[in-house]
């Protein structure tokens, strides 16, 4: 309980910041700009931080009190015949820490509440700034897929897992264009080869033009494509962000255990270092924001009721 001061002011700090985005969006009547998302975003990552945070603070302080449970020699109140379940909870606490437990208990509540009254708000702007950043990423790529001239083995090794970046994440509305356009581009004689989107696609714009193994002149106009994405609220699957970060993890582990990969990070500017290691610790997060009030539901909300009983 020795928190109980930084814990208040956190508290404090946060509500107001929540107070006033409630009210801002009572009253709005047009969409919301990039950088309103992007605060609304914030802010929902730091309301389920401090969540997170406080929560924690319960559990420790529960989980404490349950291994040293109060005696005769301890609390003067505790009878010698008192049950377990006593020991560890009714004689277990001095008044002090009640109070601080009940004023912890009642800012978890709070914040939730105030959360979970424009969900609807912050699940869009975490959608809309998370495909933002994502797409960000893959344009910043852009330049890798156009350098494609240089020749050099580890070049091309990290071109093909940059291609494979693209077509991972590639919004469908985007995929759907390039696919039109790769079957405009190829043979009329069709193999029933499936494209993208499980539509036949011929030999010669499946083995010239696609995403993962095409000519360099198709893989810049399908990320030139790409780069023109207008940003929706659309977020990443589980399975699409598991496996960017693996190969954006590959291309900067030094110890990769591909060995085919190890050498990657060697081909990468300082520029595209700081891009890739910022966007792996950003999209750690994702998970928990893009289920956004499962996440607070779940670790909070069920906390909560199980700490109550101690008290």
């Amino acid at each position: 309980m020795s928190q109980s001061l930084t814990t208040s002011n956190e508290y404090t700090s946060l509500t107001a910041d929540l107070a006033w985005h409630t009210n801002i969006a009572v009253t709005r009547t047009s969409e919301r700009s990039v950088a309103e998302n992007r605060e609304l975003y914030d802010l929902a990552l730091r309301g389920l931080q401090c969540l997170s945070s406080w929560s924690v603070q319960v559990l420790d302080t529960f989980t404490w009190k349950l291994a040293h449970c109060a005696d005769e020699h301890t609390n003067r109140e505790c009878p010698k015949d008192a049950e377990n379940y006593e020991r560890a909870t009714r004689y277990n606490y001095t008044p002090e820490e009640r109070c601080a437990l009940i004023r912890l208990v009642t800012m978890i509540k709070s914040v939730q509440t105030q959360l979970l009254r424009l969900e609807t708000n912050y699940s869009e702007a975490i959608r809309r700034s998370v495909y933002l950043d994502l797409h960000g990423l893959l344009n910043h790529f852009r330049n890798l897929l156009i350098k494609a001239s240089n020749k050099k083995k580890e070049k091309i090794k990290l071109n093909r897992l940059v291609h494979a970046l693209q077509a991972t994440c590639a919004d469908q509305a985007v995929v759907d264009a390039v696919e039109a356009d790769l079957l405009m581009t190829g043979s009329s004689n069709s193999v029933g080869k499936s494209g993208w989107g499980g539509r036949p696609v011929s030999a010669k714009a499946s083995a010239q033009n696609s995403l993962t193994s095409g000519s360099n002149s198709t893989l810049a106009k399908a990320a030139e494509s790409m780069a023109s994405t207008p940003i929706r609220r659309v977020g990443p699957s589980s399975t699409q962000l598991y496996l960017v970060r693996t190969m954006l993890e590959l291309m900067i582990d030094q110890a990769s255990p591909a060995a085919k990969y190890h050498s990657l990070r060697k081909e990468l500017d300082g520029t595209t270092m700081v891009a890739i290691e910022t966007f792996l610790k950003n999209s750690f997060y994702w998970p928990y924001l893009l289920n956004f009030s499962g996440t607070f539901g779940l670790f909070a909300v069920e906390l909560v009721c199980s700490s109550t009983s101690a008290l």
